[in-house]
């Protein structure tokens, strides 16, 4: 699975993730200055793409993203446009990249994450149902990984950046 949804509420640590994931797979070094555990397997190197969501197209801002150096963060704006423009296509483009994703030989480094705020499919919620059956098959491209921290995590999180002296 290479075409991926991350799903959670406002203020879950999504983007925050996305940056991390960035950096991970794309600074050598960065791996040991995170810590991160040994026993979590190392991550190929890859060139993030980050593209911030917003009410327009995604194939346009997708494009001007790759002129500046693939990671679309928060993907939901676009999904939004493409509700509201639902003669667009728009949609499509995010099946087409999955779909390339899936494709790719396993030693290419396709991947492709969104973030999102809810499931792809609520965002068709005003369409008629022949079209949100197209966004639920476009949404069946991704693997949905949802992102909901307890309270507790979150308390955990706030307190260990509070305690943190950089």
């Amino acid at each position: 699975d290479r075409a991926l949804s991350l799903i959670g509420p406002y203020g879950a640590g999504k983007s925050a993730f996305a940056a991390f994931l960035a950096r991970l797979v794309s600074e050598p070094t960065f791996r040991k200055r995170a810590k991160v555990p040994a026993d979590v397997p190392a991550a190929p190197q890859l060139l993030p793409v980050p593209i911030v969501g917003s009410r327009t197209a995604i194939g346009p801002a997708l494009l001007t993203a790759l002129r500046h150096t693939l990671d679309a963060a928060p993907a939901g704006k676009f999904l939004e446009y493409a509700a509201t423009h639902p003669h667009s296509a728009d949609i499509f483009v995010l099946q087409e990249l999955a779909e390339a994703a899936a494709r790719a030989p396993q030693e290419s480094a396709l991947w492709v994450l969104t973030i999102l705020h809810q499931n792809a499919e609520a965002y068709a919620h005003r369409l008629g149902r022949t079209q949100q059956g197209e966004w639920a098959k476009v949404a069946q491209r991704f693997r949905q990984l949802p992102l909901f921290p307890s309270d507790v995590e979150r308390m955990d999180l706030i307190g260990r950046a509070l305690l943190h002296d950089p």
